[in-house]
């Protein structure tokens, strides 16, 4: 008698056994996450932050990405190389291919510890990103806090290879913030390692040559008055120094903000963005800081800042030295 595979998956559902089409979606669902992964981590890599950004690099359309992401289709050959030249460091682009397989384990195989936690974090990652915030919401968040700073207030930026979003390539609304921030006599420090420091990192970012071109766009916001940008420009400071333990950690990155008006007793608050994963880059999540980690983080970067090693061009403005102390001298009688 001739046995139907529609026979054989009726009993295998009468015995509690996965079909062949349940196991396909559940490989679908698990190869779809791990696309998405990938994806956001070229996006990061190449320092966009929207998937249109990434389909205009890539020279393909906005729908071709989000096929391919959601596993309607998969990337041509020329496409998946293109992907691979230029993020290199985002992972490997043949999970976008069509011979991409995830292969599911049936309901009675026994998992090895390394399949076991691969499953778990499949699951964290799952979970965070219903609380993860999406780069437009971020930004929106961030332009509102730096078009409240005024005079006196410091913002202080802090990662070792990933990029703070006001200095995306598309965007606009928090350029302007900052440039009209300065101009109210806000400061904004953005501290890095040094040169030498990130040539030796897996993941390099030229962060002074991008620094120098986000400057130029900003003072760009500002009346074309030569004496008032100069006087913004030394609002708006790269600091390169390899003294911050925060520096061990490349893919997070964090920030502090000092101003009389903060309703904390050391007159600061802190901020980080943690990006989840192991082996492929998760969701990026952003969360303030705790009372313990935010006065150890403010201890952290007033040691950077009088460091008596930086060069006199990394020097920061005494104003900006004094705070810091202020906030320090704060943090130890709270």
């Amino acid at each position: 008698m001739e046995i139907r595979n529609r026979d054989i998956e009726i009993v295998g559902q009468v015995c509690g056994l996965p079909s062949a089409r349940r196991v396909e979606n559940v490989g679908q669902n698990e190869l779809k996450d791990r696309r998405i992964e990938y994806l956001r981590a070229v996006k990061s890599t190449m320092r966009l932050t929207t998937m249109a950004a990434l389909a205009k690099e890539l020279g393909v359309k906005p729908s071709t990405l989000a096929n391919i992401q959601s596993v309607t289709r998969s990337a041509s050959p020329e496409l998946i190389k293109k992907i691979g030249k230029l993020a290199p460091q985002a992972g490997n682009a043949n999970v976008l291919s069509a011979k991409a397989v995830v292969a599911e384990p049936t309901s009675e195989a026994r998992l090895s510890i390394g399949e076991r936690i691969d499953q778990d974090n499949r699951e964290l990652i799952r979970k965070l990103r219903g609380v993860e915030e999406d780069s437009d919401t971020n930004i929106e968040g961030i332009r509102c806090t730096f078009d409240a700073m005024d005079k006196g207030d410091v913002f202080v930026y802090l990662s070792a290879a990933t990029l703070p979003l006001e200095m995306g390539l598309y965007d606009t609304k928090l350029k302007e913030a900052i440039a009209n921030a300065i101009q109210r006599e806000a400061f904004f420090v953005y501290l890095t390692p040094t040169t030498e420091r990130l040539q030796s990192m897996d993941a390099f970012v030229d962060f002074p040559a991008l620094f120098a071109s986000f400057k130029r766009k900003v003072i760009s916001n500002i009346s074309s008055i030569e004496s008032v940008q100069n006087k913004c420009r030394q609002r708006l400071l790269h600091i390169q120094t390899d003294t911050n333990p925060l520096f061990a950690l490349p893919d997070s990155k964090w920030e502090l903000f000092l101003s009389d008006k903060l309703n904390t007793p050391y007159k600061a608050a802190a901020r980080a963005l943690v990006v989840s994963g192991l082996a492929s880059m998760g969701p990026s999540v952003r969360i303030p800081l705790s009372d313990p980690s935010t006065k150890r983080f403010i201890i952290e970067i007033a040691k950077t800042v009088t460091n008596p090693g930086l060069t006199v061009s990394d020097q920061v403005p005494d104003g900006i030295v004094e705070r810091l102390q202020e906030s320090v001298r704060l943090t130890k009688m709270t």
